[in-house]
């Protein structure tokens, strides 16, 4: 797998674990909205999971050497956001929303979204934070509502010499 294609791999399988999830008898069955991406123009419906992908970067403690292989690092925060009158009460849910996504990643990382992509795409998954206390603004809503972040560290490795092969 070339560079480019390891890396959009590693996206498309990290919204393909949540997504998996949004069934009847889903972690996330009540999630009216994911937004796959960094910025949206569309309504916020909630419950919803908004997929925010930081940069990828080396794994600590690997030098940052450009090796042919190199175990690198890319962060994604799920900003999890559930509307309840009762600002505490949305606190809560969003939290628990946040909670839900991590279990749906942990339960679905071995399952890819092509047979292209590598069994073993992804070689760890770290916690790196929960924040319960967050806001978002949405139009049409006065305040601001509560959200909550989960944000993971997914481990893989990228090999520089297939940058420019193609398959």
């Amino acid at each position: 797998m070339n560079f480019i294609d390891e890396m959009d791999a590693i996206s498309r399988n990290v919204k393909h674990w949540i997504l998996l999830e949004q069934k009847p008898d889903g972690f996330l069955s009540d999630v009216e909205q994911i937004i796959l991406s960094n910025k949206t123009d569309e309504p916020v419906e909630t419950p919803c999971v908004w997929i925010i992908e930081h940069p990828t970067v080396p794994y600590k403690g690997q030098d940052a050497d450009m090796s042919t292989q190199q175990r690198v690092s890319t962060t994604f925060e799920f900003v999890c956001i559930d509307y309840d009158e009762d600002l505490d009460e949305s606190q809560k849910k969003a939290t628990n929303l946040a909670t839900r996504v991590g279990a749906s990643i942990l339960k679905n990382r071995r399952h890819t979204e092509s047979e292209k992509d590598p069994k073993r795409l992804v070689h760890n998954i770290l916690f790196q934070a929960l924040y319960p206390v967050g806001e978002v603004s949405i139009e049409g809503k006065s305040e601001k509502i509560p959200a909550s972040s989960l944000v993971l560290e997914f481990t893989h490795v990228i090999d520089w010499m297939k940058c420019c092969r193609k398959q």
